[in-house]
């Protein structure tokens, strides 16, 4: 989900969007198991500041999670303008088909955000982390801007904080980090983003098998719907 931190339009409106990714990347992990993924957006804005969306987009988790194929992202929220800076607050589930939906993987999120200029952070809470029963911090900090009419580039930096799961105390607490650096660009209708992602977790530390967690480049092309 990208940062929204705008106020209302005009009139409320509709936009949605649908496109690959060489690699799907949440939050620096490879959840397609760094192969392409397909996915599918749609959002809603109103001119009070309310907004809502959802995502799909096609996964490839395990060993756990075989059988796996889509993860739906859905969020609501509210932002507004205030003098030099723009904020928004809300909320955010993630679900999964199949097997992960059956083991728990779906989890919900509030979020509070701010940005002046071509500068942004949000920061995320969650009671629960995917299976874990575990709380969690997640902070994202990001810096963009216009290189030409059509190409803009962003760095982004992100770090997240797990909790034990509860009656573990003498566990210890999980801080990992992961960023994005790239370039997006306009070409004949079509938003195309070429990055490179990754996160700092070890691959024992990461989700299912096989090498999800280190950084590699990750291009995107999507095509927004009429």
């Amino acid at each position: 989900m990208a940062l929204l931190l705008t106020a209302g339009q005009a009139d409320a409106q509709w936009a949605g969007s649908i496109g690959v990714v060489s690699d799907y990347r949440h939050r620096g992990v490879s959840f397609s198991d760094r192969r392409p993924a397909v996915q599918g957006s749609a959002s809603w804005d109103h001119p009070s500041g309310l907004f809502a969306g959802a995502q799909a987009t096609t996964v490839r988790l395990g060993p756990a999670a075989i059988g796996t194929n889509a993860e739906f992202l859905y969020y609501g929220g509210f932002a507004r303008d205030a003098g030099p800076f723009a904020w928004e607050a809300g909320m955010l589930r993630y679900d999964y088909s199949g097997p992960a939906r059956v083991q728990g993987y779906g989890y919900t999120e509030a979020f509070v955000g701010a940005s002046r200029g071509g500068v942004s952070a949000r920061l995320f809470r969650s009671n629960r982390h995917y299976e874990n029963e575990s709380s969690s911090w997640y902070l994202q900090a990001m810096v963009a801007g216009a290189l030409t009419d059509d190409i803009q580039y962003f760095v982004q930096a992100c770090a997240l904080r797990l909790a034990p799961a509860p009656g573990r105390s003498d566990a210890a607490i999980a801080q990992h980090s992961d960023a994005r650096v790239g370039l997006q660009a306009l070409w004949r209708g079509f938003q195309i983003e070429l990055a490179l992602v990754g996160t700092d977790r070890s691959e024992s530390a990461c989700y299912g098998a096989g090498r999800r967690c280190g950084f590699g480049p990750v291009l995107s092309v999507n095509r927004p719907l009429p």
